[in-house]
């Protein structure tokens, strides 16, 4: 989750609460959960960790789906906990079958430095990276890899950093959300982004086997080299020109 400094500014506190319920939710088990939220460094930044963790500190511990799940995410949760790259800013103990909420924090050169922060933590794990430029920030976008769900919290005066932003998220996510929360999502007409050659497989899966030696010219040929792209506006958003012109 993306949150850029005009938005930033404008609504840190209530965004931090709404990433924490994001995060909480199901126990943090929905496949589509939040678990990095990148910020620009400041007084800004510390509302917003203030608030995700005042929100968090409210639930008490919740129950996962089985004990396999469950241990997963214990050894997530202690993963995270030896990195010398991060502080924590709440760290509680689970136990059995129980997930408390941890938060945790670093910066974007130790995140970018340390590839075991951007692995998945099932479960209520949050990591904020803290960026000081808005060019760090898109140095984080273009580090990640393959998403189900990418956000952008964003104002008016966010649109050329969101312009930005979008291409990177498009090729890295199957959705994108704006000024929204995962899971919220709804069925939608994908918009079909053409798959760059460096990205393909070099091994075609057998589904594609009658295409690995020649070329066919039938014009629905195409739909193997695109995939599906979902771009959600939510309602609250206080502009109207959204940046799916970049």
């Amino acid at each position: 989750m993306f949150v850029l400094p005009e938005a930033a500014k404008a609504r840190a506190t209530a965004m931090g609460a709404g990433w924490a319920a994001s995060l909480l939710m199901g126990a943090g088990q929905f496949c589509t959960n939040p678990g990095i939220a990148v910020v620009v460094e400041g007084a800004t930044a510390d509302k917003f960790v203030a608030a995700t963790k005042e929100a968090l500190a409210k639930t008490g511990p919740q129950v996962m789906l089985t004990e396999g799940i469950a241990r997963a995410y214990h050894q997530g949760q202690a993963r995270m906990k030896d990195r010398e790259t991060v502080r924590p800013v709440t760290e509680m103990v689970s136990e059995g079958r129980s997930a408390n909420p941890n938060l945790y924090e670093t910066t974007a050169g130790q995140f970018l430095a340390d590839h075991v922060l951007s692995e998945e933590v099932f479960g209520p794990l949050g990591l904020v990276v803290r960026v000081e430029t808005p060019e760090e920030m898109h140095r984080i976008a273009l580090s990640f890899q393959g998403q189900l769900t990418a956000t952008m919290h964003m104002d008016e005066g966010d649109l050329p950093l969101a312009k930005r932003l979008l291409p990177v998220l498009e090729r890295k996510a199957g959705r994108v959300l704006v000024n929204g929360y995962p899971t919220g999502w709804k069925w939608s007409i994908p918009w079909f982004t053409e798959v760059p050659t460096r990205l393909r497989p070099i091994s075609a899966p057998p589904a594609l086997a009658p295409f690995r030696s020649g070329a066919s010219c039938a014009r629905s040929a195409i739909r193997i080299f695109r995939r599906g792209s979902c771009r959600k506006v939510c309602s609250s958003t206080p502009f109207t020109t959204c940046p799916t012109g970049a």
